[in-house]
C-alpha cells in the first residue's frame, strides 16, 4: 500500500517534533560531562597536593599520586567522549533535523502527488537518512561503551593501588617525615577540631 501525502506529512511533524528533544537532551548530556570532568579534575588537583605535603618516599604519598594518576586518565577519556559526542553525534542529530524539516516542507507540496518522481526521489533520499539516524545511534552507543570499558580499566588500577598499601599507611608517619608544611596542615586541622586558643604550639619540629 502506497503511503498517502497526508500520513507522510503528518509523521514527519511528529518525528521533527520529538526529534528536537532528543538532540536537545543528547546536547545537555555532553555539557554534564564536560561539568563532571572539570570537578573530577578538581579532584586529582587536591589529591596531588596533598601527596606533595610529604616526603616523596612516604608510601601513602606515593599510593595517593599513582591513583591521582589513575583518576587523572579517566577524566582524558572522558574528555574524549564528551569530543566524540559533540562531533560524531550531536553535531550530526542537528544537521538530520534539518534534514526533516526540508522534507516536511517537500511532503506538503506534493500532498496529493505521491506518485511523482520527485517526491519518490525525496522518499528514498528521506528512507537513507533514516538508515543514518540509526548509525549516529549507534555511534553514541559504541562512545559510551568505550568510555566505561576504559574507565573501568584506570579505576581498577586505581583500586590495585590502593589495595596492594600495607597497612603502616593508616598511621601517622613520625614527626620527621613530615615536611613543616604538613605539620602545619595537621597543627591547623586539630585546632579547629579541638577549639583550642593555640593549636600550632605543638607544632613545631
Amino acid at each position: 500500500m502506497e503511503p498517502r501525502g497526508n500520513d507522510i506529512a503528518g509523521w514527519t511533524q511528529m518525528v521533527e517534533s520529538n526529534f528536537g528533544l532528543i538532540c536537545t537532551e543528547l546536547s545537555r548530556a555532553a555539557k554534564i560531562e564536560a561539568t563532571l570532568r572539570d570537578s573530577h579534575d578538581k579532584i586529582v588537583l587536591s589529591m596531588r597536593y596533598f601527596a606533595g605535603t610529604a616526603k616523596k618516599d612516604d608510601p601513602l604519598a606515593v599510593t595517593m599520586h599513582l591513583v591521582a594518576q589513575d583518576l587523572a586518565e579517566v577524566q582524558d577519556h572522558r574528555d574524549v567522549m564528551i569530543n566524540r559526542m559533540d562531533n560524531a553525534v550531536v553535531g550530526r542529530l542537528f544537521e538530520y533535523k534539518t534534514t526533516v524539516q526540508n522534507f516536511r516542507k517537500t511532503s506538503r507540496q506534493y500532498r496529493n502527488q505521491v506518485q511523482d518522481p520527485l517526491f519518490k526521489a525525496s522518499m528514498d533520499s528521506f528512507s537513507a537518512n533514516v538508515c543514518d539516524i540509526k548509525k549516529i545511534l549507534s555511534d553514541y552507543v559504541c562512545i559510551e561503551m568505550a568510555f566505561h570499558a576504559r574507565a573501568l580499566e584506570a579505576l581498577t588500577k586505581a583500586h590495585q593501588h590502593l589495595q596492594a598499601k600495607g597497612t603502616r599507611e593508616c598511621r601517622l608517619p613520625p614527626a620527621n617525615n613530615l615536611s613543616g608544611g604538613c605539620l602545619l596542615r595537621v597543627a591547623e586541622s586539630e585546632h579547629s577540631l579541638s577549639g583550642t586558643p593555640d593549636g600550632n604550639k605543638d607544632a613545631r619540629p
